[in-house]
């Protein structure tokens, strides 16, 4: 009796084996195949995972890294980071900047944020002569946590002139938070004006004509607005004269 339990302990234990044998062989193969057709969807792969451990990891980061410990950090010459940032999935749903939401055609837009502040000197609700004839002046303002940048715009209709000072801190660009606010195109087209532009974290935006700019010194025209921008380093003013 003993001898027959022993016997089948070991069919059983033989039996159990095999089964192991072919579930690893099967797994082995199954890899070695998955691996030869995906080839491309495994470097798509590795490229994502690369994204996501370019860490901020700068002591000039460290009082936002709780915000953006996980994301990918776009800076100055980021070749590489812009083609790493198209593995980063887009969950925004819908652009920030779609539709007309912007109702101004020159705009301040934060990367990070996707705020847009408009710089027009005139608003489209009033009539032109009468804002041309009202005295005072209007502030408004605008903040970027993630950058640490500053914008503060000052309009005075009746000089026919407006400026916006842009105030620079840690000069972050958050890929992730972008793809969080702005549709694949916007984020291509905006990366692109940046990448050789002093100033990372904001851009120039004509609503009209959808086309995004550099803030660096020079001269620009964007529809009926003339912009000066002069300044460097941490802060630059942008200059508007109706033409």
């Amino acid at each position: 009796m003993e001898k027959r339990e022993g016997n089948s302990e070991k069919r059983w234990l033989a039996a159990n084996l095999a089964v192991l044998s072919v579930f690893l062989l099967m797994m082995t193969a199954s890899v070695i195949l998955v691996s030869r057709q995906n080839k491309t969807y495994a470097e798509e792969l590795q490229e994502a995972v690369c994204a996501y451990l370019l860490l901020a990891t700068e002591e000039e980061y460290d009082q936002i890294a709780d915000t953006i410990r996980h994301d990918l950090i776009y800076r100055q010459g980021g070749q590489e980071i812009e083609r790493l940032a198209e593995a980063v999935p887009n969950t925004s749903g819908t652009c920030c900047l779609a539709g007309e939401v912007c109702r101004e055609q020159v705009n301040l837009v934060f990367l990070n944020t996707g705020e847009a502040y408009g710089l027009d000197i005139y608003n489209q609700e009033e009539p032109l002569e009468a804002q041309k004839s009202k005295g005072g002046m209007e502030l408004s303002f605008g903040y970027d946590e993630i950058s640490g940048t500053q914008l503060t715009v000052q309009k005075e209709p009746n000089k026919n002139a407006a400026s916006a000072m842009v105030h620079r801190e840690r000069e972050i660009v958050s890929v992730h938070k972008m793809k969080a606010r702005f549709c694949d195109s916007c984020i291509g087209k905006m990366l692109d004006a940046v990448q050789a532009a002093p100033v990372e974290e904001a851009v120039l935006y004509d609503a009209a004509e959808k086309k995004f700019y550099p803030i660096t010194e020079g001269t620009l025209e964007i529809g009926n607005y003339r912009l000066e921008i002069t300044g460097g380093g941490q802060s630059y003013q942008i200059a508007l004269r109706g033409v």
